[in-house]
């Protein structure tokens, strides 16, 4: 089976490129994100502004505990945050993720053909490079979103209490924030986080979203949900993307594994890779792959000059 370069989904978009000349093989996913500023109501203060209140709790029987002080947005102030979303989520996720193919030769595996379109060069072990492309939506342009996501403008900067969901963020939430397990501190940026609960297979569907890194651990335990127990229950967990950190981790890649499985019709044996660890060797290069490189500049070599007696 050949190499799908494109899949297009209701959930999100993805998009496979093979090597080229200094260019590794790339896995892009794509999501499309319109984000809906919320406006407060009532009367327009003398400022420019209107000023009320949300509550951010995410289920349907809001307490009081959630709620906090807003403004409205003037344009080109969302306009700005829109660009700063983008980056913000991009940078979040890219740049880490590696996601290491199937050596085996076996007759279900990855052809010689493909697996050539994920060498990058001889002394590198063959990989396919990961990434996010968020692409903002506005309405009215005809282009259908997969996430939308309020944005509440906070009143005060120095707030920091406002729990952010997938569906209701806030300004801030472009910036690094910090938080804690068991007194350990953990700087995540809180765009990149709801972004990825948006990558799960559906997430109209009950339950299909993107969940937290230790999300099935606390349902196991009956614990309720978004316990603290979701987000890591490990500091080393807990560093995770979909955790309380801003590492992608194995568990992070699920969307890119799953997806690369549709790309190739390949199910087993894909293996992830931090970028770091890549980088530093801990991927050796495999027979198959010298194999390969070798028959190549075999097939290269000029033949023998005949000679004559």
């Amino acid at each position: 089976m050949a190499i799908k370069n494109t899949i297009l989904r209701r959930s999100f978009d993805s998009q496979f490129t093979p090597a080229a000349p200094g260019v590794a093989a790339q896995l892009r996913l794509k999501l499309k994100v319109m984000l809906m500023a919320v406006d407060p109501g009532g009367r327009t203060a003398r400022d420019g502004y209107r000023y009320g209140s949300a509550n951010f709790d995410e289920s349907d029987k809001q307490t009081s505990d959630n709620i906090h002080a807003i403004r409205s947005w003037k344009k080109d102030e969302f306009r700005a945050f829109e660009t700063d979303f983008k980056l913000a989520a991009e940078r979040g996720w890219n740049n880490q993720i590696i996601l290491l193919p199937p050596d085996a030769d076996a007759p279900a595996g990855l052809s010689d053909d493909d697996y050539r379109q994920l060498i990058l060069r001889p002394g590198l072990a063959a990989h396919v490079a990961c990434s996010l492309e968020i692409q903002i939506v506005r309405s009215g342009t005809g282009v259908v979103p997969r996430a939308i996501i309020d944005v509440a403008r906070l009143l005060f900067d120095d707030d920091d209490t406002a729990r952010s969901h997938h569906f209701m963020i806030t300004n801030k939430d472009v910036k690094f924030s910090t938080n804690y397990f068991k007194d350990i501190a953990f700087k995540q940026v809180v765009a990149a986080h709801e972004v990825g609960h948006w990558l799960g297979p559906d997430a109209y569907d009950a339950n299909g979203s993107f969940q937290h890194v230790d999300y099935a651990a606390a349902r196991a335990r009956k614990l309720p949900v978004n316990a603290d127990e979701e987000y890591g229950t490990t500091a080393t967990r807990s560093m995770s993307i979909m955790g309380r950190g801003c590492v992608a981790s194995e568990y992070d890649a699920t969307p890119w594994l799953a997806r690369i499985k549709e790309h190739t019709g390949i199910a087993d044996g894909w293996r992830f890779i931090h970028r770091i660890r890549f980088n530093n060797g801990a991927a050796p290069v495999s027979a198959r792959q010298t194999r390969l490189i070798t028959g190549a500049q075999a097939s290269r070599q000029p033949a023998a000059p005949r000679r004559f007696t």
